[in-house]
């Protein structure tokens, strides 16, 4: 069983973690895969890329250029119409798989003929120790598993695009990604993996959560600064409405609706009775960013709605 692995990249900036993926998946325990690579309008880290498969005499590692950079679910529909796999897995440029990665999901879908997409446990990799304050409420942020995230293997509404795999043959029956959605140069709009993951369930296929599935996703410390998280928020709130009105999407049964009972019921009261404890200033910048975060959202949500009366949304 052949399984296709995709990726997406378009930085330079980021080749040496690109190098990590390719490394990371060459490695793998199981054979045979196929690692398809979309480079995304930048030639020169296209020849970098190249130049490395080359030095590194890999085989079975592939690499399209994309002229024109018309965002990830762009490219990874290109990935999926070039694959050759049964299986298809996705994951990002700047996480690294476990060794058994590959073995774990074409175990865990041989399980099943039901199951239709897999995922599993994305850990943090910390650009620097001091950056362990970040509460686990807002991991989803850094595209790792979270509060919500399952501890066992079991049936799960959706994972991360970090870390993801679906039979080829179901894109046949539910379409590929949703172009509408998904980060686009600097405009970072995400649902594109939710909506792919909500589009298996509905087509009467299972999704499964193996926690053996698991990559670590490199977190640079610029991404927690209180800035970027509330951009990140009030992006992943438009982001949401999108969901909702592209795909009638219901938030009162969806994992943000469960999500937000916690942070409201659990996370707050308990931050709060640990402010009296040894750290109380850790306590206090959990609770603050968690608020910004929240905030921003919300105006995302908000704005979303807003500019949809102004500009119709195309289905």
């Amino acid at each position: 069983m052949i399984l296709s692995v995709i990726v997406s990249a378009y930085s330079l900036e980021r080749f040496h973690d690109l190098a990590d993926v390719i490394d990371g998946i060459s490695n793998q325990a199981y054979s045979p895969i196929e690692t398809i690579i979309i480079i995304d309008e930048n030639k020169e880290l296209f020849n970098k890329v190249n130049e490395y498969i080359k030095v590194k005499n890999l085989e079975n590692v592939h690499t399209i250029f994309n002229s024109e950079n018309k965002g990830l679910s762009y490219s990874r529909n290109i990935g999926i119409k070039s694959s050759h796999g049964s299986i298809i897995a996705f994951i990002d440029d700047d996480a690294v798989p476990s060794i058994d990665w590959a073995k774990n999901i074409v175990e865990t879908f041989n399980e099943d003929s039901l199951i239709g997409a897999v995922t599993g446990d994305v850990t943090p990799q910390w650009e620097c120790s001091d950056m362990s304050w970040f509460p686990r409420e807002l991991y989803w942020m850094l595209s790792c598993s979270y509060v919500m995230t399952p501890k066992e293997k079991k049936e799960f509404e959706r994972g991360f695009g970090t870390n993801m795999a679906f039979k080829k043959n179901i894109f046949d029956k539910i379409g590929v990604f949703n172009t509408n959605l998904g980060i686009n140069g600097k405009k970072w709009v995400g649902g594109e993996d939710s909506d792919m993951f909500l589009k298996v369930k509905k087509a009467g296929m299972k999704i499964l959560f193996n926690p053996e599935i698991c990559v670590r996703h490199k977190i640079y410390s610029y991404r927690i600064k209180t800035k970027n998280l509330a951009k990140r928020a009030f992006n992943g709130g438009y982001s949401v409405f999108l969901m909702k009105k592209l795909t009638n999407y219901s938030l009162y049964d969806s994992t943000e609706h469960q999500y937000m009972k916690h942070i409201i019921f659990k996370f707050f009261p308990l931050t709060v009775r640990n402010i009296s404890s040894k750290n109380p200033l850790i306590s206090i910048k959990q609770m603050f960013i968690v608020s910004v975060v929240l905030f921003s959202e919300f105006s995302g949500l908000v704005y979303g709605y807003f500019d949809s009366l102004i500009t119709p949304i195309e289905q």
